[in-house]
């Protein structure tokens, strides 16, 4: 145990750095757009109804109400559209320009919304990193000749693989997940003080944002279990590839899809591939407090596993064979 976090500190001295400055420059922007929007709609005085933004309730409050050719014209004067259209920001100036005229239940669908749209910056910077992480683990270590001198410590191959799979899966996500919760903690702030006097505490009650450490450890765990056989794939490519891992892990699956279609007629690999990256839906939920989000497997999960192991076990034996580029 103890030579194996010796492994994953080796791991974090060589990609910490990346997975520490990305969330950080994310959660600089973040909070940055967010006090932007929230001094612009303030000064600006935009009035946005429950019915303009029907794709966050179906309730419009009476005091909010206004004629169809009035909530007409603000709507085109904002230019709102549907809810999958919606960013992070206009829902964060919905929810401060109507938190007193908005139920219990509308208030938190909001600031669901709201703490989904904020995270999702930092799980696709993380995703995108990760990648190049896990592509760069065993081809790097060959093109400058250090696994070389890995080699000559007393760690096995196994134990080497799998610490970099651990430590991109499980360990460097606490960094976006510590982030994640600042964006949201001080996003909740700046809404509390610019919202309706009064209305600050209605915005943390309806946050569960205590929650929210809970939802996005679960979120990474589930994310990282559903992501193996993506993982160990581009690994095993990183450790056999002769040249431009990228090209090798993305371009074979591709090229036995395309001959799938040509030669068999069916799609069998395009759904398998394209129903193992819905576990973006984990991180989607855990990016609002919710309990509904925690998904649990299916059955799916242990043939993925199986994948993932018979890769691995590629892993390590390219790494053993393949000492030089």
């Amino acid at each position: 145990m103890k030579q194996f976090a010796g492994l994953l500190k080796r791991e974090w001295l060589e990609h910490g750095g990346a997975f520490t400055w990305s969330p950080g420059v994310v959660l600089l922007v973040v909070l940055l757009a967010g006090l932007v929007t929230l001094l612009a709609n303030q000064e600006a005085d935009v009035s946005l109804t429950i019915q303009e933004r029907q794709q966050l309730s179906e309730y419009t409050p009476p005091a909010q109400a206004r004629s169809d050719t009035e909530t007409a014209g603000t709507a085109e004067q904002n230019g709102m559209g549907d809810v999958s259209d919606m960013g992070a920001m206009e829902i964060l100036a919905a929810m401060v320009l109507d938190v007193a005229g908005s139920t219990d239940a509308e208030l938190k669908q909001k600031m669901s919304l709201l703490q989904m749209g904020v995270a999702q910056l930092f799980h696709l910077v993380f995703i995108v990193i990760a990648t190049f992480a896990l592509l760069a683990s065993l081809y790097d270590e060959r093109k400058d000749a250090s696994v070389l001198f890995w080699k000559s410590m007393p760690v096995g191959d196994v134990s080497t693989v799998m610490s970099k799979l651990v430590f991109v899966l499980w360990v460097a996500p606490v960094v976006t997940i510590v982030a994640i919760l600042i964006a949201q903690f001080l996003g909740l702030a700046l809404v509390s003080v610019f919202v309706e006097e009064g209305m600050g505490g209605r915005v943390w009650a309806a946050s569960g944002f205590w929650w929210q450490p809970f939802a996005l450890v679960v979120g990474y765990v589930q994310f990282g279990l559903w992501m193996l056989p993506f993982a160990a794939w581009v690994m095993l490519v990183s450790a056999a590839a002769p040249k431009l891992p990228a090209l090798w892990a993305f371009g074979v699956p591709w090229v036995l899809v395309l001959l799938e279609q040509i030669f068999f007629s069916s799609e069998v690999l395009a759904e398998v591939i394209t129903h193992q990256f819905k576990s973006w839906s984990f991180l989607r939920g855990a990016g609002a407090a919710t309990a509904d989000s925690l998904n649990p497997f299916g059955m799916q999960l242990w043939g993925g596993m199986v994948i993932a192991a018979l890769f691995l076990a590629g892993a390590v034996y390219f790494r053993r064979r393949n000492n030089e580029i």
